[in-house]
């Protein structure tokens, strides 16, 4: 279960867990010479928080990564410091001297996704519940917010990867719904082995959207449960054509039934194994 620890009560600038953030803050970086890659992709790691640090050490301004208004207000300052042209970022494996400054938790929480250590306890929480399917290591990744987007769905939050006080306290539950009881997971034709050579008609299913061989679906508005059933509306991109469906799974254990309509045909019931 996840520990408790005193909410922080600081002022803060914009919100580095919001995805179009974190990439507006990487964008600038590298656009003033301190971000040397060409992945921009709001994960908060190691060579983000090295290119703030060396940002602000060049604009006056303590030599750590500590995101505040200060760091804010300079990034995106238009007189701002660039990288001198010999700049080469380090090793983030070898480098860790003014990283890792804590985040102040937010209002109505306790733990923050970019403190590394309270990332693992959320990631350690998520993978207990079934919806994180790696070993926690610390960094508030692409994979960890589409973890914690999926328990959001299946316990009736809003479907996107925002970390409040309503996903702690929902997080703290004693029995939240486990990813067991939902399709949210990869899922095998019955028979078939789980690798995508094998079987081209595997299951990929998300809150964001489903994955079927070549076919992508994205979710138009939240799954809705009906005990074991989850039904909802997605948009299917078929052979460069957009086709509006209706998806209709039947979750009991570790079978999954799909009897989707897609556009106006309605495909034979096709039953599914859970990927382990």
């Amino acid at each position: 279960m996840l520990t408790v620890r005193p909410a922080g009560s600081v002022e803060a600038p914009r919100d580095l867990t919001r995805l179009e953030v974190a990439v507006e803050v990487q964008l600038r970086l590298r656009e003033r010479g301190f971000l040397k890659t060409s992945i921009i992709d709001g994960v908060w790691g190691p060579r983000s928080r090295i290119a703030l640090r060396d940002f602000k050490a060049a604009n006056g301004l303590p030599s750590t990564d500590e995101w505040d208004l200060p760091s804010q207000t300079a990034l995106f300052g238009s007189m701002s410091a660039t990288a001198p042209q010999w700049y080469a970022p380090p090793d983030p494996a070898t480098e860790a001297e003014g990283l890792y400054r804590p985040f102040a938790s937010v209002m109505g929480t306790t733990l923050h996704p970019l403190n590394p250590s309270d990332a693992n306890l959320i990631q350690a929480r998520l993978s207990e519940l079934g919806y994180y399917r790696y070993q926690p290591e610390g960094i508030w990744g692409l994979v960890s917010r589409s973890a914690l987007q999926d328990f959001k769905a299946a316990n009736g939050l809003s479907a996107d990867d925002v970390w409040d006080g309503s996903v702690e306290a929902s997080l703290r539950q004693a029995r939240p719904t486990p990813a067991s009881d939902t399709p949210f997971g990869e899922w095998s034709v019955v028979g078939f082995a789980c690798s995508a050579e094998m079987n081209p008609r595997k299951m990929v299913v998300s809150a964001k959207g489903i994955v079927v061989g070549s076919m992508i679906c994205d979710m138009q508005g939240p799954l809705a449960r009906s005990s074991a059933d989850w039904s909802g509306s997605v948009l299917c991109h078929i052979d460069g054509r957009d086709i509006a469906s209706k998806i209709s799974l039947r979750v009991s254990g570790q079978r999954l039934v799909d009897r989707s309509v897609i556009g106006t045909s309605t495909i034979v019931p096709t039953s599914f194994d859970r990927c382990s």
